[in-house]
């Protein structure tokens, strides 16, 4: 089993993936929050309600009070692939941490997955998008900025929990691709 040498840090990477979990990922403008006076927004059995003490952000732990389940995520290939990175993210932190060798298919996977979700979101979102009379996601984001404009737009709604899950999957990604192989004592 090929291992990489900088297990150090590409666990701490891995364990970034899996705390982001616990983080916020998305903040809520308070314009946006102001439209629902203040308060807080939940599905109660498939209905929405509004109750008071909006939150100003959310993370994937918060799905959870929307009536999101762990089953109803694996029923999508996106969610398959959510679940696949943090279970590798966890693998990766553990084995790290603990065995003090990290194979690099696991970093290599760990790193990428993210990355597959995000295109698989935007190529859905762009097929979806091609039916609505709407302007197309290409259009958005070919103008004069292209995706860093759209990128750029998209920073003040971010939180640190992303940046966590997304910065520790592209340093996984760079050391299962180019750190040098640990070497193996028999």
């Amino acid at each position: 089993m090929r291992s990489i040498a900088t297990y150090p840090l590409a666990a701490l990477c891995g364990l970034a993936m899996v705390v982001s979990v616990f983080l916020k990922w998305v903040k809520v403008p308070s314009e946006i929050s102001g439209l629902f006076g203040g308060g807080q927004v939940s599905l109660d059995g498939g209905e929405l309600s509004i109750g008071a003490g909006a939150q100003s952000s959310f993370g994937p732990m918060d799905l959870l009070d929307f009536g999101f389940s762990v089953e109803t995520l694996l029923q999508d290939p996106a969610g398959i692939a959510i679940a696949a990175s943090f279970v590798f993210a966890a693998a990766v932190a553990i084995l790290g941490f603990l065995g003090g060798t990290v194979p690099r298919i696991f970093a290599i996977l760990g790193g990428l997955l993210p990355f597959g979700i995000v295109g698989y979101g935007y190529f859905s979102a762009q097929d979806q998008a091609a039916a609505l009379p709407i302007p197309s996601l290409g259009d958005l984001t070919s103008g004069d900025g292209g995706i860093m404009e759209a990128i750029n737009g998209l920073t003040p709604f971010l939180d640190v929990g992303i940046y966590a899950y997304f910065g520790g999957a592209f340093v996984l990604l760079l050391l299962g691709l180019f750190s040098p192989a640990k070497r193996e004592s028999f």
